[in-house]
């Protein structure tokens, strides 16, 4: 016999925005490491295009305005899962020449999250998705 529910016990539909936040987390994180597994196994126009859209991902978010550490949490754990990608497809492309120079569309975005200046009141809460960006960047790059 299965236990009853109580009354008190929450519901799917009544979680809190921090648990869809870990649940969003982990789909994008497990999203990212089955691009990075297919990247080597698609064909030149497939592989192409998907880096040409996280590419203009990555680079419509730089040019968006929003300094980074202004963004909100969600918008910032959006721009960090599409660095990641980023890295992860440099990564997964490897030395393919052909994909080398679209890559290289990625660095000047990359660098300019790296250069985001602080506000001198910003406290140390505020600055750690800036923080968390700019080592996403620099893992990305390396």
């Amino acid at each position: 016999m299965l236990p009853r529910r109580s009354a008190t016990a929450s519901s799917p539909s009544s979680s809190s925005s921090g648990a869809a936040g870990i649940r969003f987390a982990a789909v994008r994180k497990k999203a990212i490491l089955c691009m990075s597994h297919l990247a080597g196994r698609l064909e030149k126009a497939q592989l192409t295009k998907v880096l040409e859209t996280c590419i203009r991902a990555l680079t419509s978010a730089s040019e968006g305005g929003t300094p980074p550490h202004e963004l909100s949490s969600h918008q910032s754990a959006l721009l960090k899962s599409q660095v990641g990608c980023v890295g992860s497809l440099v990564s997964a492309v490897g030395d393919k020449p052909e994909h080398g120079a679209l890559l290289c569309q990625a660095i000047p975005s990359l660098l300019g999250f790296c250069q985001q200046r602080e506000g001198e009141g910003d406290d140390s809460d505020a600055l750690e998705p800036l923080c968390e960006l700019r080592e996403a960047c620099l893992g990305c790059v390396a």
